[in-house]
């Protein structure tokens, strides 16, 4: 907990849509991770598997990627279009320069839209369809693309934005 004159703050779990208003509010940018939903939602979710407890998780997939949309965000996961909607960082985003680096997170191999360990076209149409899902989004929001960037540890990730 931070504490000044007369204030006290305490920091927000990660990932979670009021943590990252209040990083872009005191911070010139955020960076968070991308996982593209069964239903082609894009997700902010680090990990592959889902981060909760197995009690929360309950009957669900383990992997984020087979999960619906509602699905994740019950268990308190955001989409991407639930942080874009909020004008507390919209506007930041927009306006003020801020930056946003959004990282676009490869599916598990052995996720049904992994493809396995050897099937690559499975996993590039599935980050193609991430990638391109994310810019309809900030295009329908009128995001300027200069403040912001994609990036992926997909070694392919070239050729995936040379086809969206």
């Amino acid at each position: 907990m931070l504490r000044g004159k007369g204030m006290e703050w305490e920091q927000p779990s990660e990932n979670l849509k009021e943590s990252l208003v209040q990083a872009l509010s005191r911070f010139d940018g955020v960076e968070f991770d991308l996982r593209l939903s069964a239903d082609g939602i894009p997700i902010i979710h680090h990990d592959r598997e889902l981060a909760v407890s197995k009690e929360l998780k309950g009957d669900l997939p383990i992997f984020v990627e087979e999960n619906s949309a509602e699905d994740l965000r019950d268990l308190g996961f955001p989409s991407l279009r639930d942080i874009i909607e909020e004008k507390k960082f919209l506007n930041p985003w927009c306006y003020d320069f801020k930056f946003v680096c959004l990282e676009l997170k490869i599916p598990h191999p052995k996720s049904r839209s992994g493809g396995s360990w050897l099937s690559g076209k499975v996993r590039f149409e599935h980050m193609k369809n991430l990638m391109e899902n994310t810019i309809t989004m900030l295009d329908e929001h009128e995001i300027p693309p200069e403040n912001g960037v994609f990036y992926s540890f997909y070694k392919p990730m070239g050729k995936l934005r040379e086809k969206v």
